[in-house]
């Protein structure tokens, strides 16, 4: 496995789909060595290894089981789509494409033990699809070409994602549209999420709040773990990502959950934020109330700003407008002022 250039280790696949991940020495030895993810600074030197599944940190880098874009990849490769322990098959298919610099190529196993009895993923045809993005989603990666957007070839990188409509949320990429707030598996705390920026992105912790801010008065429900995550734009030093996954969620309730995805203070009601729902998050990242209030307070005015100020510009029918004031009505923390 390479991240860009750089050698990092080998994951290997063994009988009774056992799985191991070990670094590669010349890795560990360099000083300049680019950071893979924080997972792997916490393990080194130790190997990884895992029964049943590849360890978890590359099944995120391939389409979830049982959506659309992992059953078409499976397909393609002649693998069982829906089934978990087809995962080191499928990332060998797509090795080449996968999220980020990451690059996954074969390699000669370090012990000459009998492979799984599963049939090998064959090659990728012409015009397959090469690439791997999570999410449950149709979307697809795509960069520019001459004539417009185009689908990259295999080992080319994509630089845009799109995502395309689907009869169960209709309209959603619409939906989804970023709006203008002043910044560009599941079932956890946001406090956990935060130790961890607070840790590696301290200088990222106020646009954390605001995005915190964001998803509540915009009625995300969808907001997972997989939707807050770490980028190292140097190859050392970490950074908040820029914001995905920013969607107004609540419109598709029902078939949706209506509540956080994440919790906020013990609770995932919206109608419980407020406020001092932040205070055990600034206690936990080590900065004054009073500062967090303040971040809280001006993400929430940038907020109903950018919504009220412009929601005619907005693309939203009549009816999601009316929904969405709704639902700030609804949260407390919409009430907040300055």
């Amino acid at each position: 496995m390479r991240i860009g250039a750089a050698r990092v280790g080998l994951l290997e696949r063994f009988e009774e789909w056992d799985y191991r991940f070990s670094f590669d020495p010349g890795w560990l030895q360099d000083p300049e060595r680019p950071v893979l993810g924080q997972i792997f600074e916490d393990r080194r030197p130790r190997e990884m290894e895992s029964t049943g599944h590849v360890p978890c940190w590359f099944d995120h880098l391939l389409p979830p089981l049982h959506s659309p874009l992992r059953r078409a990849v499976a397909r393609q490769a002649g693998v069982e789509p829906d089934d978990p322990q087809t995962d080191f098959d499928v990332l060998e298919y797509l090795g080449e494409d996968l999220p980020g610099a990451v690059v996954l190529l074969p390699s000669q196993a370090r012990l000459a033990l009998a492979p799984p009895r599963s049939a090998r993923p064959r090659a990728p045809d012409p015009g397959a699809l090469w690439f791997s993005l999570a999410g449950q989603q149709w979307k697809l990666s795509v960069r520019a070409g001459d004539r417009g957007l185009v689908i990259p070839v295999h080992g080319e990188s994509g630089a845009w994602i799109a995502k395309f409509h689907d009869p169960s949320f209709a309209e959603l990429p619409r939906v989804e549209l970023d709006r203008p707030v002043g910044h560009t598996q599941y079932g956890a705390q946001l406090e956990e999420i935060a130790a961890v920026v607070a840790s590696l992105a301290p200088s990222d912790l106020r646009q954390f709040c605001a995005r915190v801010v964001f998803s509540v008065l915009c009625g995300n429900t969808d907001g997972h773990l997989k939707n807050w995550s770490l980028l190292y734009p140097d190859g050392h030093r970490a950074a908040l990502s820029p914001a995905y996954d920013l969607i107004a969620s609540v419109l598709y309730v029902p078939p949706l959950e209506d509540r956080l995805a994440l919790s906020l203070r013990g609770s995932r009601r919206f109608e419980d934020v407020r406020i001092e729902s932040f205070e055990p998050m600034a206690a936990i990242i080590g900065v004054p109330f009073a500062e967090v209030a303040r971040w809280v307070r001006e993400a929430v005015e940038r907020t109903k700003s950018a919504f009220f100020d412009s929601a005619a510009e907005l693309p939203f029918s009549a009816a999601e407008r009316a929904r969405l004031a709704q639902h700030f009505d609804r949260v407390p923390l919409g009430a907040a002022r300055p």
